[in-house]
């Protein structure tokens, strides 16, 4: 069963690399407007800031096999951090959490990871423990560690350590970055585009940009986008996969003074009835999948361009 979950697993990747027609219809001039004003923001360079994010990511997999079995296995992944940048240097607090239950099992196998991130004069350290030992757990390295490419260290993959790297021009795009590509690309990927004022708890005011996106369309585009993970028929897995709904919004918070202080992105798919025999041998004939994925980002921005944050250090142990 460990096998037929991780061909499943490893499909539910490939299908979001696979292509897909853009929605027909184009955005008004308010919304194009709209979309100038947050374009605008987004360019905005911050020297310095202090950063609190969330990142949760559920996906739920309902596997029946005729006759057989059914069952579902549950996968969470949450990632708090807590990031200060200052000029080129930056420094991170990190809480991840890994858990998963597989059919049949009365409860999740689970784990949560602590680490200190910096990144000093291009050079990133990573200091990571288990909030409690388990067995059958990965080794994490010991104390500091100089990180030169994050593919090195797989213990340390729920800490996602190539968000702290230097960006170049091989470095995965972000979602700011997409939005700062071509302008008629853009528009392909871009359903709906709303405006609305809001107040922070503190009171200040604040309006909200709220994109609707179509998320087939943006890997279908031209946008530097390389999300392969492994080669599958496109025309097969797009028929099995057509009645899919997905759903991703990104809202933008701006302040008064035109600065982005805070984003929200979710991402929903539901699919029900795969047929999953066809794609791949591994999966007996008959079996279906009903799949449910979400994620979600929470980021909100303080202290931004404040000169008064102190200087970052290079750990006075790293190697």
């Amino acid at each position: 069963m460990r096998r037929l979950l991780s061909v499943i697993l490893l499909l539910t990747v490939v299908w979001w690399t696979q292509p897909s027609h853009a929605q027909e219809g184009g955005l008004s001039e308010e919304q194009l407007t709209l979309l100038e004003r947050l374009l605008t923001a987004l360019a905005q360079p911050y020297t310095n800031y202090m950063l609190d994010s969330t990142n949760l990511n559920t996906q739920i997999i309902t596997i029946t096999i005729p006759n057989e079995f059914s069952g579902t296995a549950i996968q969470n992944n949450s990632r708090v951090v807590k990031r200060v940048k200052v000029g080129d240097d930056l420094s991170a607090q990190v809480t991840a959490t890994a858990s998963y239950r597989e059919p049949e099992a009365d409860t999740p196998f689970s784990y949560t990871i602590n680490a200190q991130i910096r990144r000093v004069n291009q050079l990133l350290y990573a200091n990571a423990v288990y909030e409690t030992a388990l067995a059958n757990l990965p080794v994490l390295p010991s104390g500091w560690v100089t990180i030169e490419n994050p593919a090195d260290w797989p213990a340390l993959t729920e800490l996602a350590l190539a968000d702290y790297l230097p960006r170049t021009d091989q470095s995965r795009p972000t979602l700011e970055d997409l939005l700062a590509q071509d302008r008629a690309l853009i528009e392909q990927i871009i359903t709906d585009i709303q405006s609305s004022p809001n107040t922070l708890t503190d009171g200040t005011p604040v309006d909200i940009i709220t994109l609707k996106l179509d998320f087939q369309a943006m890997l279908a585009s031209d946008l530097g986008l390389d999300y392969s993970a492994a080669t599958l028929d496109a025309v097969t897995l797009g028929a099995l996969l057509s009645d899919a709904t997905i759903q991703f919004t990104a809202a933008f918070t701006l302040n008064s003074q035109g600065q982005v202080i805070g984003r929200q992105v979710v991402l929903t798919i539901q699919a029900e009835g795969i047929a999953a025999a066809a794609l791949s041998a591994d999966i007996p004939a008959g079996t279906t999948i009903d799949l449910s994925v979400t994620q979600t980002e929470n980021s909100f921005y303080t202290r931004i361009n404040d000169s008064t944050l102190p200087a970052i250090e290079a750990p006075l142990d790293a190697p």
